[in-house]
């Protein structure tokens, strides 16, 4: 009797899902379960025997994806570029694999059984990027906070950000506020300093 490994595949772009969905179901030992998203495959409820998760990088968080590391299930992140700062993230919380969504079948399919095997693999394109992609000490930092410390960086006001970033003085703070609290600083300047130790901003 066969044994048949559960996958758990969470994607919402409807052409990679059917791509999956032919390369997977030919398997005699796999059966996958598709869902649009986290939320989905909550409220659909976790199953508890599957065997591995797929699922796109944009989502599932780093917070949701810890627990289901943690029940030892082997992970899969596909990805459209190499250039998300969640890559790094990803790799330290011990992922078994990354494959791009312009895989063909047999290296999508040698990435899932090398998952379930306990092997880890990645793309080559990938590996050599490596080192290219920014360190920043686990600390997300989106765009517009980003833009917000160059704009501390060069001496800029409260009432100045605002109005090159077309927001309120007001949004600007809550912006600020979320910025200290990942730095764990207290200041202005502590801040703009600890991005640019971190290579964050270079103002």
């Amino acid at each position: 009797m066969i044994d048949i490994n559960t996958i758990v595949i969470i994607e919402n772009q409807l052409a990679w899902q059917n791509k999956l969905k032919v390369w997977i179901e030919p398997e005699k030992d796999m059966y996958a379960f598709f869902f649009r998203s986290y939320t989905d495959f909550i409220e659909k409820g976790i199953f508890e025997d599957y065997q591995l998760l797929v699922c796109d990088i944009e989502l599932i968080s780093l917070d949701e994806l810890e627990p289901i590391y943690r029940r030892d299930r082997p992970i899969i992140i596909s990805i459209s570029n190499h250039k998300s700062p969640k890559i790094k993230q990803l790799l330290k919380l011990g992922i078994s694999g990354i494959v791009y969504k312009t895989a063909t079948s047999a290296q999508l399919m040698r990435t899932i059984r090398n998952a379930l095997d306990g092997l880890a693999t990645l793309p080559m394109e990938l590996f050599r990027s490596l080192h290219t992609i920014p360190e920043y000490d686990d600390i997300l930092i989106s765009p517009k906070e980003r833009s917000i410390l160059e704009g501390l960086a060069l001496g800029k006001s409260n009432k100045e950000l605002a109005a090159l970033l077309y927001v309120s003085q007001r949004t600007v703070e809550y912006h600020l506020t979320h910025i200290f609290s990942k730095f764990n600083v207290h200041t202005r300047t502590e801040a703009v300093m600890a991005a640019k130790s971190k290579g964050i901003i270079h103002v």
